[in-house]
């Protein structure tokens, strides 16, 4: 199962009957997980951020046409947008979170830009 997938989940059960979102729901995750099963090369973002919306996107197009499909992603990502804001901000109000974050930045950061293993950050001044 994608977070991102998971994210989007409420579109499709406030655009189509529960049946039909179940199914799509469903459908998007098969099929990002055919595309990452299909690219294994891929860097980790183009696994668990491409091919999410992409999954959603074709198993939408089984609905709708090309153009309604990507209308009604893009018309729900600041709903997404907002449930990731409040997401962020009950983790960093946690004492002692943000003292622990800006410490290990350079590890942080290493593995979410999928940075090779034992590579070292550069910052510019």
């Amino acid at each position: 199962m994608y977070v991102l997938i998971r994210l989007f989940r409420p579109m499709f059960f406030e655009n189509f009957d529960k049946n039909t979102a179940k199914r799509l729901y469903d459908k998007s995750n098969r099929f990002a997980k055919e595309y990452a099963k299909n690219y294994k090369d891929t860097s980790i973002d183009t696994k668990q951020g491409a091919f999410p919306i992409a999954g959603m996107y074709t198993a939408l197009q089984e609905q709708m046409d090309a153009q309604d499909a990507k209308k009604m992603m893009l018309d729900y990502v600041p709903v997404v947008g907002e449930k990731l804001r409040k997401y962020m901000l009950a983790v960093t109000g946690i004492p002692g979170i943000t003292i622990f974050l800006w410490k290990n930045i350079e590890k942080i950061m290493s593995i979410a830009g999928s940075e090779k293993k034992d590579t070292k950050v550069e910052y510019m001044e």
